[in-house]
């Protein structure tokens, strides 16, 4: 009973990281004057970042 809590808590954490390198591409975007660049790229790590946590905690 405490693995199935535990997976279901972890079921949320790849939208979790998704946003959070959305926001990390956001800053620098500000940071460096290239916001359209680097919105693109944190976005594109978000979906691989999500992808991984997703595959490694087995909720889709």
């Amino acid at each position: 009973m405490a693995d199935e809590k535990q997976k279901s808590d972890k079921a949320g954490l790849g939208s979790f990281i998704f946003v959070g390198c959305l926001i990390i591409g956001f800053g620098v975007g500000i940071g460096f004057n290239l916001m359209p660049a680097a919105l693109i790229i944190g976005l594109g790590v978000g979906f691989i970042a999500m992808g991984i946590s997703r595959y490694k905690t087995g909720k889709w």
